[in-house]
């Protein structure tokens, strides 16, 4: 089998400096363990949108190059996509890449699939949430091959399917880096209802409010948590103060990674109100922290310990007044580990290769 020695990733956004964790922390842990798993290989990030500004650094030590995109769109956006290809080549140039893999079904795709075509290169494109569904151009700009395309869920296949007529021809979920979370609370949790995402209308946060304003009928000590930040953060809080629950709702604005995994630490129910996800890296990160996890969307395609799949806000309420009622006994629920998640990837990308390898030999 060929060997991979230099894997080339092309993403919207990456963190500016290793301290940077609340930037795309699923994108983070996967690369990590990548690394750390495989430290054989080079690993070089092209990120185009994120950070702001332009520059070549070091990550974990691994080159990143940012050609601050800033999600700008019309001929700025060509233009960004196009020194993505340029920087591609150069660095092929310099080192050659055995493979390229692309986060996103979106301009980093398209920058990926024209960089891979150019050095004949095998590519892996990773749909991760709204990319699959439809009114996404990429998806006839970049035209993937079923098997150049993975889905990070059952579900986002099936939609991506509905939307664009065939599916992808890999399904690579998200997962948890066991290794980065604190030790498990056995302890009394002094959090009843945690909320954990950007503050924008996917989201649906103001259904979480409205949910405690309810429990708090019966329980005027319910205590909740949002941690996020984004353009709904002046609406939230209005809602909040208008609703009496000043006492009981946390807004904690943004705040890093370490401090997320934190709260759901000390939280006993996850309630995940977002109207879509491919697959919820805070629903994985919950269950692995010992919540109980309520949403409206599937996880994993099979019934999985301590989540509830509610059809609607009465279902969940519901739930809620049951698990608070209860005595909790916390305990880890691992649905994917992202060290399995990295060998799979590496297992497509290392396959392909070889079949590359053996089609032009």
């Amino acid at each position: 089998m060929s060997v991979l020695k230099h894997l080339l990733i092309v993403t919207p956004g990456f963190p500016k400096d290793k301290d940077d964790t609340s930037c795309l922390p699923a994108v983070q842990q996967f690369i990590l363990c990548y690394k750390r798993l495989h430290p054989e290989i080079t690993f070089t990030i092209i990120s185009l949108h994120y950070p702001f500004d332009q520059k070549h650094y070091c990550w974990n030590g691994m080159e990143v190059y940012s050609l601050r995109g800033q999600n700008k769109n019309g001929i700025r956006r060509g233009g960004t996509i196009l020194r993505a290809i340029r920087k591609g080549l150069s660095v092929n140039r310099t080192n050659n890449i055995d493979a390229v893999l692309a986060f996103w079904l979106t301009d980093a795709a398209l920058a990926a699939k024209y960089i891979s075509r150019s050095i004949h290169a095998p590519i892996l494109i990773w749909m991760h949430g709204q990319d699959a569904k439809a009114g996404n151009k990429y998806v006839s700009y970049v035209h993937p091959a079923p098997d150049d395309l993975a889905a990070i869920s059952d579900y986002q296949n099936e939609v991506f399917k509905k939307a664009h007529g065939f599916k992808a021809g890999h399904i690579i979920y998200n997962g948890v880096n066991k290794n980065i979370f604190p030790a498990l609370n056995f302890d009394d949790r002094d959090i009843d209802l945690v909320s954990v995402g950007s503050l924008i209308p996917l989201k649906r946060q103001h259904m979480f409010i409205e949910l405690v304003q309810q429990l708090k009928a019966t329980d005027k000590n319910i205590k909740a948590v949002v941690a996020g930040e984004g353009i709904l953060q002046g609406e939230l809080t209005h809602q909040i103060k208008e609703a009496g629950l000043d006492d009981n709702i946390t807004l904690t604005g943004g705040i890093n990674h370490e401090a997320v995994l934190k709260l759901m630490n000390r939280a006993k129910i996850l309630v995940h109100t977002s109207e879509y996800e491919g697959h919820s890296t805070v629903i994985l990160e919950a269950l692995y922290s010992g919540c109980y996890v309520l949403s409206f969307l599937p996880i994993a395609g099979r019934e999985t310990e301590n989540f509830i799949l509610c059809k609607d806000t009465e279902e969940m309420l519901q739930q809620c007044k049951i698990i608070l009622s209860k005595h909790q006994v916390a305990r880890r629920v691992l649905v994917s580990d992202m060290d399995d998640r990295a060998e799979q990837v590496h297992h497509i990308l290392t396959s392909k290769l070889s079949h590359a390898d053996n089609s032009r030999s």
